[in-house]
């Protein structure tokens, strides 16, 4: 099973845990992450850094939905498709390059998903020192 064929899956776990199980320790989407992303690296993160710079893209008249750090082998795929089919007769001869993208958008959806997962589990771990804290200040003054 493919990476893409799991993203509704994995869509609707998500907004199972979000309003009807953990809605307290599930990361929001579309907010910036509550917690440093460099925390537990102490040599610092792999960054990754779009090839393209946004007037290539604008240059090259790239789609908004693939304007991200894939958009460099998508342009590639496209270029080489442009040049060597007719009406897409040949494209197999670009299949190289297409499977290039498609890696590329595979590991940039990985890497989202370990982003979510990492900010849920400090998240998760947050809520569990806060609730021992609340467990042994309470206790104590009673």
């Amino acid at each position: 099973m493919r990476l893409a064929e799991l993203l509704p899956i994995q869509l609707t776990e998500t907004i199972w845990r979000k309003y009807l199980t953990e809605p307290s320790v599930t990361p929001v989407n579309d907010e910036m992450p509550m917690f440093d992303p460099l925390y537990g690296f102490p040599e610092g993160r792999p960054v990754v850094q779009p090839k393209l710079t946004r007037d290539q893209l604008n240059e090259n008249n790239i789609p908004a939905n693939y304007r991200d750090v894939c958009a460099f082998e998508y342009l590639r795929w496209k270029q080489c498709t442009d040049r060597k089919t007719i009406g897409r007769v040949f494209a197999y001869e670009c299949s190289a390059d297409q499977m290039s993208w498609s890696e590329c958008k595979d590991r940039d959806m990985v890497n989202r998903y370990k982003s979510y997962e990492r900010e849920r589990r400090l998240l998760k771990r947050r809520e569990r020192i806060l609730n021992r804290l609340a467990k042994e200040g309470g206790g104590g003054s009673e």
